[in-house]
């Protein structure tokens, strides 16, 4: 197995480089407190490690794989100035980070090619001390990496003699092409951080509020190159939806903004106007987020009577928005808008950057601000789509995931099935509800494939996907047990309940993953503290996922004019659009039409409208926008 003792020997070299450069990271700006801190960080950095050394072992593995067609010497050749190249980058790379993160707050990431496309810029906005630090940060590693190598056990002369040991007997030659099928493999589910569902991310190594420490655990060279290949692949630095030049697009969505011209404000949302909606001026907030809760699957919404019964009899007690959309088709892209009012993007997920989810504003952060605790709970593992470092750059007081959970709950593939999950937090509320106010969010599980969840006996829905309505029904008789424990509580009378989807489901009556009706999912505010004189109302106004934080505020009499892109559905003067981001695609609904647009095929996948002679308008309104959205995503 001389090919595995290569490949551990040079894995060792690579990691040794990764916790240098770590060190000299927490040596600058890791606000280190104490040993434990330092202890914690390289712990939690240690598998997302693993995985990119992986990625860095496969030009020595592919090297030594052509051994049998190359000779030894040229084999060497290759591995050796692989590793001497590898350790030119990771010099690079580790100054450059700490010079930048002192003005940038985020580790260095895809703009750093954008500077350097210009190297003058870069010449003459460095300081001399910068310039000197820079150095002498390469220079250390280098150094280091030099001492390495001339080092008895991880030398380049034991790299030599091991490439080019010859491979003559027959018993050897087995053994090697053994080596070689167990091995590749190998590789792959190091990469991948495992063999769970989800892959490994950078939401692995997040672990304290403390951002500096987590930007020290979090695997430098994997984060550039994910950034990389998430930002610079998909836009070139070009933004691909642009239509217009952007002083125009800035006019168009100013326009689209603009106040309505409503003369009696009063009633024009039946019982419900800008006055708040509820009985006390800061009551406690819940949020609900349902696992791929459609509309089509949701009686009160026109789906079927029997699969969510205790929803449809909360409806009759809150307030509900029946044409409300989801921003995305994923959890990683409904986070964002939710909390952010920051719209999904097709091709790109703004929580996996760290970078850019800085610049975002947090609807947790402005409940803290206002005398709000905050919590997120979640029977799942949260680094799916990074949701987690996303969570935690939101400020949320307390994320609680799987990993929290006691290890004897119930679960299935992907977490602890929703009973449990629910039942833990309405008794954390309990504990917490002598302190009032607080927002809460759960979000839910179970009605995600593979729906494992233990039910006792499945219903026959008679259609194809009769293991998601099945799925939904178990989530929904969750609901109804979760609330009827609250409701025995003393907080209950004075605690408002959010209850909607992240984004919607697949079925041959929601149309495709382009079209209005899998994207329309429910949005229901009731409670106790619920005005009774609106209760049983249903509000048609066009809104979507980013609107869901400003409209909350503005009920709290919280400022919410960070939230650019949400708008406060209740205010009768708000006009009506919403927009969301299939696959690759665009689409945006008014009143009178909407269309879905795909990018990449330059082909509109639904243009409906009712009022003809509106076409263009719509269509410039939808592109410009998305075009706004894009760039401001591409600034950050």
């Amino acid at each position: 197995m001389n090919i595995l003792r290569i490949l551990l020997k040079e894995g060792l070299v690579i990691f040794l480089l990764f916790n240098l450069g770590r060190l000299l990271f927490l040596l600058g700006y890791g606000s280190v407190d104490s040993v434990s801190d330092v202890l914690a960080v390289f712990s939690h950095a240690f598998r997302l490690d693993l995985a990119t050394i992986s990625m860095c072992l496969v030009p020595f593995f592919l090297s030594i794989l052509l051994r049998p067609l190359l000779q030894g010497k040229i084999t060497f050749i290759i591995a050796k100035y692989a590793s001497i190249l590898l350790v030119a980058i990771l010099s690079l790379m580790y100054a450059g980070e700490i010079i930048t993160y002192h003005e940038w707050g985020a580790k260095l990431n895809y703009k750093i090619f954008i500077h350097l496309s210009n190297p003058s810029e870069v010449l003459k906005t460095g300081s001399i001390g910068q310039m000197l630090l820079f150095s002498g940060i390469v220079g250390v590693i280098l150094t280091v990496y030099g001492l390495i190598r001339k080092s008895a056990f991880l030398g380049f002369g034991q790299l030599r003699d091991s490439i080019m040991t010859p491979i003559e007997v027959p018993k050897n030659i087995i053994l090697t092409m053994l080596s070689y099928v167990l091995i590749a493999p190998l590789l792959v589910i190091v990469m991948r951080g495992g063999i769970q569902p989800i892959p490994i991310n950078l939401s692995t190594a997040y672990f304290t509020s403390n951002m500096a420490l987590n930007d020290a655990a979090v695997n430098s060279l994997w984060n550039l190159g994910f950034s990389v290949s998430e930002n610079l692949s998909n836009f070139n630095d070009q933004n691909p939806f642009k239509v217009v030049e952007d002083s125009k697009a800035k006019e168009v969505v100013a326009k689209i903004y603009q106040p309505l011209q409503v003369q009696n404000t009063d009633d024009s949302l039946g019982n419900l106007g800008p006055s708040s909606l509820f009985k006390m001026d800061r009551p406690n907030v819940v949020l609900i987020i349902m696992e791929s809760w459609s509309a089509n699957v949701i009686s009160s919404m026109n789906g079927p009577s029997d699969v969510t019964p205790n929803f449809d009899q909360l409806v009759k007690e809150g307030v509900l928005f029946t044409d409300f959309y989801a921003s995305g088709y994923t959890s990683d892209l409904a986070m964002p808008a939710i909390f952010s009012s920051f719209h999904a993007l097709p091709v790109a997920s703004i929580v996996t950057q760290p970078s850019k989810v800085k610049h975002l504003p947090s609807l947790a952060r402005e409940l803290n601000n206002n005398g709000y605790s905050t919590s997120f709970y979640y029977g799942g593992q949260l680094h799916y789509g990074n949701i987690k470092s996303y969570l935690m750059l939101q400020d949320f007081d307390e994320i609680i995931e799987e990993a929290d959970l006691n290890s004897d709950l119930p679960r299935g593939r992907l977490g602890v099935h929703d009973e449990f999950v629910f039942d833990l937090h309405q008794k954390e509320l309990a504990k917490i509800a002598q302190q009032p106010p607080f927002f809460s969010t759960i979000f839910s599980l179970s009605s995600h494939p593979p729906y494992d969840m233990p039910m006792k006996s499945m219903k026959k829905y008679g259609t194809e996907h009769d293991e998601y309505l099945n799925s939904v029904h178990y989530a929904d008789s969750c609901l109804g047990v979760y609330l009827s424990a609250l409701s025995e509580l003393p907080s209950y009378h004075s605690t408002v309940f959010m209850i909607t989807g992240d984004h919607g489901f697949y079925a041959p009556e929601s149309g495709d993953k382009f079209s209005m009706q899998f994207n329309n999912i429910p949005l229901l505010i009731f409670g106790a503290a619920l005005k009774d004189s609106i209760r049983g109302t249903q509000v048609s106004k066009l809104c979507s996922q980013v609107d869901l934080a400003p409209t909350l505020l503005a009920q709290l009499n919280i400022p919410f004019e960070d939230f650019t892109w949400g708008k406060n559905v209740l205010d009768p003067t708000t006009p009506e659009f919403a927009y969301y981001s299939g696959p690759n695609s665009i689409s945006w609904i008014r009143p009178y039409g909407y269309f879905a647009y795909e990018n990449r095929f330059e082909r509109y996948m639904h243009l409906e409208l009712t009022d003809s002679l509106r076409k263009e308008e719509l269509i410039q309104e939808g592109k410009v926008y998305a075009q706004r959205v894009f760039q401001e995503y591409m600034d950050y």
